[in-house]
């Protein structure tokens, strides 16, 4: 659901081998439970994570 509600519609995400997926898509495997969609939470756990300690803040800071 959080996923859901945090990434854009326009948003596409390519992982592997698997090509580019939409976000409804992406939904489609995370509802399955399968290989992709577990990938795709464990990224944005990874991401959220990032993200409270500031190491996304720190990556585009240092960036420009």
């Amino acid at each position: 659901a959080r996923i859901e509600a945090q990434v854009p519609s326009n948003l596409s995400l390519s992982i592997g081998s698997s090509g580019r997926m939409s976000k409804e898509e992406m939904l489609e495997h995370i509802n399955k439970g399968d290989e992709i969609g577990n990938r795709i939470i464990e990224s944005h756990i990874r991401f959220l994570r990032a993200q409270s300690t500031g190491e996304v803040t720190r990556a585009l800071v240092s960036a420009e």
